[in-house]
């Protein structure tokens, strides 16, 4: 959330400075305007709805970690609503400054990543490589939170013998105090490895070195620190 309003404050300053920026795109089609399936079943707006689907992920970690929040019954719904409702707000107000912050409605959509790209123009490509940077740690960090509520949600079973072989999951590590059957198992089903890139003649544009987009470079990056800490933890 944090990186959200870091983000927003910034746009929302360099189309202050600078003037590029309209806020006529708030209510402009753009490319939409001309394609017929965009209302359609598939069709943009429904691709778009995936932004606001996806913070259904985060909200029921509260309740998987119940267990371990004190006071649960007045923290865990206060926790589970002012997450909605932070989402909803500082995601919509992300959403407005980088739509007013493009300077050229049809090349945005047409770039690899349209929102580093708007950073980029309107920040510069060392801010945005910051950004970048940024967001790499983000990913991490939600990376970090989605498998511990996964591993609690799963070692909670196998404690109460719902889960398959309940015997091995609920072991806890003497050393560490830590189910790692249950985590091990987790980030292995969570983090397989990538699938081979389709061989293209041409490849699109992408703002990053080696022709990676920045969510593929966010991600593996996030894995490769998710592995670090699980050494230096002990869990391998």
């Amino acid at each position: 959330m944090a990186l959200v309003v870091v983000v927003s404050i910034a746009l929302t300053v360099a189309v202050l400075v600078t003037g590029d920026g309209a806020a006529d795109n708030l209510t402009s089609r753009g490319i939409a305007a001309h394609a017929p399936d965009h209302f359609a079943v598939g069709g943009g707006l429904m691709l778009a709805m995936i932004m606001g689907l996806a913070m259904l992920v985060g909200f029921d970690s509260a309740a998987n970690l119940a267990e371990e929040a004190k006071d649960a019954h007045r923290t865990v719904p206060r926790a589970i609503v002012g997450s909605v409702v932070a989402a909803a707000v500082l995601g919509m107000l992300f959403l407005i400054a980088l739509t007013v912050a493009i300077k050229d409605i049809p090349l945005i959509p047409a770039s690899g990543s349209p929102v580093a790209a708007i950073m980029r123009d309107q920040l510069g490509p060392v801010m945005e490589r910051a950004l970048l940077v940024a967001i790499t740690f983000a990913f991490f960090g939600a990376g970090i939170v989605t498998l511990t509520a996964c591993a609690r949600l799963v070692s909670a079973m196998a404690r109460d013998g719902r889960f398959p072989a309940h015997r091995l999951m609920r072991r806890v590590s003497p050393r560490t105090q830590t189910p790692i059957p249950t985590e091990r198992t987790d980030l292995t089903r969570q983090c397989p490895p990538p699938p081979p890139a389709p061989r293209q003649s041409a490849r699109p544009s992408s703002p990053v070195p080696g022709g990676k987009q920045p969510w593929a470079v966010s991600v593996r990056s996030s894995v490769g620190l998710g592995s670090c800490a699980g050494r230096v933890a002990g869990w391998s």
